[in-house]
């Protein structure tokens, strides 16, 4: 079966990495395209962080300050939101 994936990347050759092994032929085409954005100035420090998304953690990643909320707890919306959140250092993750 031919297939398209819509989805941003990293995500979409994921995806495609998955469809083509179960022998699908796959077109990639992102509908979207993911922008970090920078680390925002005067922040409050949270008491809890929700990440809606792996590319939440993504962008958390490359913001300094958030090093040093890994400890704080972490709600995710999915199983791979939360599995790349524990991957990249965050400990109290559900």
């Amino acid at each position: 079966m031919r297939l398209l994936v819509t989805r941003p990347e990293p995500d979409a050759g994921e995806t495609a990495g998955r469809l083509g092994g179960l022998g699908h032929a796959v077109v990639i085409q992102p509908m979207t395209r993911i922008v970090f954005s920078p680390e925002p100035v005067d922040w409050p420090e949270p008491a809890a962080l929700v990440l809606t998304s792996r590319n939440a953690v993504r962008g958390l990643e490359r913001w300094p300050r958030a090093k040093a909320w890994r400890n704080l707890p972490v709600f995710a919306v999915g199983a791979s939101t939360a599995e790349l959140a524990r991957r990249v250092g965050f400990t109290d993750v559900e």
